[in-house]
């Protein structure tokens, strides 16, 4: 088991990723070792980092997600989506087209 201390900062931050959140893992076999290491460690006000809430997360496994694997799939499927996009409006225009002419 692995123990992680997640503290929150107050007064927001500039919407990136992880703004406002620490995470920290701390070298604890208990709960109890985990609960005493943050306390005793936490620095609640380090840098204007005003510390709001703390909690201690339990971790069983840390699993890694692929992330070229994952953006060559997004890429795909925006790809995909685009196309079908293009499909539909040249299906437009070609209906559009053939009733003009087909009419005139």
């Amino acid at each position: 088991m692995q123990y992680w201390l997640h503290e929150k900062q107050a007064n927001g931050c500039d919407y990136t990723i992880g703004c406002g959140i620490r995470l920290q893992k701390l070298e604890a076999t208990t709960l109890e070792e985990a609960v005493k290491l943050a306390e005793e460690n936490m620095n609640v006000d380090i840098n204007d980092y005003k510390i709001v809430e703390a909690q201690i997360l339990e971790v069983n496994s840390i699993h890694t997600i692929d992330i070229p694997k994952l953006k060559l799939l997004l890429n795909k499927q925006r790809q995909l989506r685009k196309q079908l996009e293009q499909e539909s409006k040249d299906k437009i225009e070609y209906s559009r087209l053939k009733s003009k002419f087909e009419n005139s």
